[in-house]
């Protein structure tokens, strides 16, 4: 998956309320949730 995918997943993620505001993003939590390393994560966020 690339960081682009993420990044649309995770703003989906936002405005549907599926992560809260204010919820703590664990950046290996979600590398493990996409099946990537942790830098598409990164470059995602």
């Amino acid at each position: 998956m690339d960081p682009i995918s993420i990044y649309e997943d995770l703003r989906q993620k936002i405005i549907w309320l599926e992560l809260k505001p204010g919820c703590t993003l664990n950046l290996v939590e979600l590398a493990e949730s996409y099946s990537v390393s942790r830098n598409p994560v990164m470059i995602a966020l």
